[in-house]
């Protein structure tokens, strides 16, 4: 979620920069933008405004690459702690699932007996249907209760990118 945040902070900074500097960036995948934004400095003489939003720029750029490469370090940790986890090697197993996922899993059924079938464990991660009729229509909603991150995970098709260099 960090990252993802840092990310949307660069990108609203990128919008609000002068023409000379978006130009530089613009179409530019994440690598990418990181390695121009990178290599970008201040002229001698540059008004305040340029070298403000440059140092900026590249402290936000700092800041996502720290975040994903403390990712995959934390993915890897969770690649020997998850399978040790007796339910671990068979989560690992199914397609789109990862380390942070399985872990998330884990983590939110927490005990046996916690989730008693899928109806409590589809209530525990905000996806059970609920009625929303009114009148002679029926209609149903997905509830908005639930654990957040749980759900998320469930709708997490892949993990974290790869570390950049």
């Amino acid at each position: 979620m960090s990252r993802t945040k840092a990310i949307n902070e660069l990108k609203s900074l990128i919008v609000v920069a002068r023409e000379h500097l978006r130009a530089q960036l613009r179409g530019l995948g994440l690598a990418k933008l990181l390695d121009r934004i990178d290599r970008f400095s201040s002229p001698t003489g540059a008004t305040i405004g340029h070298r403000v939003t440059v140092r900026t720029l590249r402290s936000i750029a700092a800041r996502i690459r720290f975040l994903i490469n403390q990712a995959a370090e934390l993915d890897v940790e969770l690649l020997v702690l998850v399978p040790q986890h007796p339910a671990g090697p068979a989560l690992l197993a199914e397609p789109g699932v990862g380390p942070v996922v399985a872990a998330q899993l884990l983590i939110s059924w927490s005990h046996r007996g916690r989730v008693r079938n899928e109806a409590a464990f589809a209530s525990l991660a905000g996806v059970a249907p609920l009625e929303a009729s009114s009148g002679q229509r029926t209609r149903h909603r997905l509830s908005r209760m639930g654990d957040r991150n749980l759900n998320r995970a469930l709708h997490t098709r892949c993990n974290h990118p790869a570390p950049l260099p």
